[in-house]
């Protein structure tokens, strides 16, 4: 059958439209990316017949083949010849510029990954940087094996339009910041070390990016171990910042909200943590802070502040101090505070203390006050806090709202050389439940721990614990103390009913004018005798202090 030329020229024009799409992708795939791989440790910038890491960077810079490296087109990734530099257990392969190496200006990835690479500084010259990046988005992955040392500046130095990724690289013993990122639109550092650098070890301040480091650590630097300043969330997982020689572990500045967990930072110069400005919350799990000279957690936030399962001993200043719009803090420990309080706490909404140690503390060893206005809820229980140098529990502030609940049980408090409990402000805390220190209960009227009241407020301690709270330190629900038995001859031990508290006599200060309104001796007399009766019918007396 005979073919119209029309027909042939559709078929052809149909085939010529197919190879040119075909070319356009190949060519658009090949400027998507292009690896570069560095096979020499010299320095140079010539045409011997190999890649150098200088030769790399150009190559990436102007997507031209430079001497054996691979021209660059869009976003490249350098290698690294494990020939040439054999990982780990081999000894690494370094590499010695003797002046700064190019910055990096595009889309880039340093990939170390199966290979052993240190670029050392010590030769490179006044204010050189080992890395510097001013370009789109950036990936730094060392695989463990990419060391960054001795440079006069930083290690690596990050302008970034697009995302920084930084994993399993190490800095360190640079002449400023180990790793200084100074913009990007987010930021993830994940196993990688900065130690003993001139400045901080992780400098991460961007603009306007949300910041996240995991199993990273900055020791022994000049100042913090990391810095970081974001209007974004921050959030801190499985790092470490030690032995900082002037300044926090860790300084961090907020827009959103502060997530750390299982990180430490112990014997700083100054804090542990200090996270002086989160617009959002803070939460911390799991995370130490020992023997720092300053505060061991100084944590401020807008919102609430959640401390659980962390540990804050012998900083010279507060273990913990915290201020936030709610707080609560369980299964923590601050201990041997050296010059002030175990835990200080300031809140203008609910603070609830729930199974922390605070024992041994120069100072108070849990401090509860209000922020900038009232304290509206405050509860400590099934803690232990013994031994402190001035107050056990201490109420510390008359800004304590009139229709507030604020309770200590189940706690064991003994050995506080001032008070167990003191009280500031004009409200009733619930004592109940506690042991004092003595089967007798709180003094004078037992031999534990005093209550003082400064103001005129009431505590109700009685019943207390005649033993220490085995569950104390651990939060779990608070015990009721056990009425004593009561037996007749040849009977079992039965426990009489728990008695239902019907009313608080508040005990005058002096002999003269008791609390319910009246006067002198007889309305005193007529009020015994109605907590005689009451008793009688069930109720119990309720004890309370009032300060003489």
């Amino acid at each position: 059958m005979a073919t119209s030329s029309s027909s042939i020229l559709r078929v052809c024009f149909v085939a010529l439209v197919a190879v040119v799409l075909l070319a356009v992708s190949q060519s658009t795939a090949s400027v998507q990316a292009a690896g570069i791989t560095v096979n020499t440790t010299d320095d140079e910038l010539n045409a011997d017949g190999d890649c150098s890491l200088r030769e790399a960077i150009e190559a990436a810079n102007t997507n031209t083949g430079v001497d054996a490296c691979t021209a660059g087109s869009g976003a490249d990734t350098i290698t690294f010849d494990p020939t040439e530099f054999p990982p780990a257990p081999a000894t690494p392969a370094t590499i010695s510029p003797t002046s700064a190496l190019p910055t990096i200006t595009g889309d880039l990835t340093i990939d170390a990954t199966g290979a052993g690479v240190i670029i050392d500084g010590a030769g490179a010259g006044t204010n050189s940087d080992g890395l510097d990046f001013n370009g789109g988005t950036l990936s730094l992955i060392g695989g463990g094996g990419l060391t960054i040392q001795n440079f006069d500046d930083e290690g690596v130095d990050v302008f970034a339009t697009g995302a920084v990724t930084i994993s399993g690289t190490t800095a360190n013993n640079n002449g400023d910041d180990g790793f200084d990122v100074g913009e990007a639109a987010s930021v993830t550092v994940t196993d990688s070390t900065a130690n003993d650098n001139g400045d901080e070890g992780f400098d991460i301040d961007p603009t306007s990016a949300d910041v996240s480091v995991s199993g990273s650590t900055a020791n022994i630097n000049d100042n913090e171990g990391f810095q970081i300043d974001t209007p974004g969330n921050i959030t801190v997982i499985d790092s470490t910042a030690n032995d900082s020689d002037t300044d926090d572990g860790f300084d961090i500045d907020a827009g959103g909200n502060v997530t750390i967990t299982n990180s430490t930072a112990n014997n700083n110069t100054d804090i542990g943590f200090l996270v002086d400005d989160a617009d959002g919350n803070i939460t911390v799990t799991g995370s130490t802070a020992n023997g720092n000279d300053d505060w061991g957690f100084d944590l401020v936030a807008l919102g609430d502040l959640t401390i659980s399962g962390s540990t804050a001993n012998e900083n010279d200043e507060p273990g913990f101090e915290l201020r936030a719009g709610n707080i609560t803090v369980t299964d923590s420990t601050a201990n041997d505070t050296i010059d002030d309080d175990g835990l200080e706490l300031h809140s203008d909404g609910d603070i609830v203390v729930c199974g922390v140690t605070a024992n041994g503390n120069f100072d108070d060893g849990i401090d509860l006050d209000e922020d900038s206005g009232q304290l509206a809820n405050a509860s400590v229980t099934n803690s232990v806090v013994e031994n402190n140098g001035f107050d056990g529990i201490d109420f510390d502030t008359t800004a304590l709202s009139s229709s507030g609940t604020f309770l200590a049980n189940g706690n064991n408090i003994s050995g506080n050389v001032v008070n167990g409990l003191e009280l500031d402000g004009d409200v009733t805390v619930d004592a109940t439940g506690n042991w004092w220190g003595a089967d007798s209960g709180p003094s004078p009227d037992g031999t534990g721990d005093s209550i003082e009241i400064k103001t005129g407020g009431i505590v109700v301690f009685d019943p207390f614990l005649t033993a220490p709270n085995a569950d104390a330190g651990t939060c779990e629900p608070a015990p009721t103390p056990t009425p004593t038995p009561t037996l007749t001859p040849g009977a079992t031990a039965t426990a009489t009913p728990t008695p239902t508290v019907a009313a608080a006599v508040q005990l005058p200060t002096t002999g003269g004018t008791p609390s319910d309104g009246g006067s002198g001796a007889l309305p005193w007399l007529a009020a015994i005798a109605g907590a005689i009766a009451l008793m009688s019918a069930g109720g119990v007396l309720v004890a309370v202090r009032r300060r003489r």
